[in-house]
């Protein structure tokens, strides 16, 4: 076998840190027009704000059981990690913000428009492998086995419009926060090969 030996115990544990980056669509928040008159003039010309998100660390965390059977080994590890990113935008008159993020979207038009997005992510896996050498220098460790994950996202708007004149729209002279919240759950078989 190829798998690694515990002394005096068939349980052992494992530890890691990840420094992850998150890559994820749909952040864009706020429409920026170079000159905006009315709710109706399209089209518009202007630039998509939208957020970006860094690296993070997070931790990864494994208990195993060597099975006395054929050197098979069970492993269940746990991941946690957790990311935020914050962005604004600030237009004076006659340029203007168009909020993306609000359910009339072309009728919200702000001065000022700021995001934070924050995102959670948990997964567990189970595996059921067997480590066994190929060579004198090379093992292969192949398993199989599920894998559940959980992701929850939180985005926060707040835009400003108090700062601008009723030729931008019926919403103007006002300041607006909108709250998202969505859940993500799912499992599935996990199957790969360790070298």
């Amino acid at each position: 076998t190829a798998r690694p030996e515990v002394v005096d115990s068939n349980w052992y544990i494992a530890f890691d840190i990840t420094y992850w980056h998150t890559k994820m669509g749909g952040t864009e928040y706020a429409y920026s027009v170079d000159r905006f008159n009315s709710t109706n003039s399209l089209p518009v010309n202007g630039d998509m704000k939208h957020q970006d998100f860094s690296w993070e660390v997070g931790v990864k965390a494994g208990l195993g059981y060597k099975t006395p059977h054929d050197n098979w080994d069970i492993f269940a590890r746990y991941t946690w990690f957790n990311t935020d990113t914050s962005s604004s935008s600030f237009k004076h008159a006659p340029s203007a913000l168009i909020s993306l993020t609000w359910w009339q979207s072309f009728e919200l038009v702000a001065s000022h428009v700021k995001s934070h997005l924050e995102l959670n992510y948990d997964s567990v896996e189970l595996e059921l492998a067997r480590s066994y050498f190929i060579s004198r220098q090379i093992s292969f460790r192949p398993h199989f086995g599920l894998k559940s994950a959980w992701m929850t996202f939180h985005r926060n708007v707040t835009s400003t419009a108090s700062g601008l004149s009723s030729a931008h729209g019926a919403h103007a002279g006002l300041d607006y926060k909108s709250k998202d919240h969505e859940n993500f759950w799912g499992m599935g078989p996990r199957t790969g090969v360790d070298s």
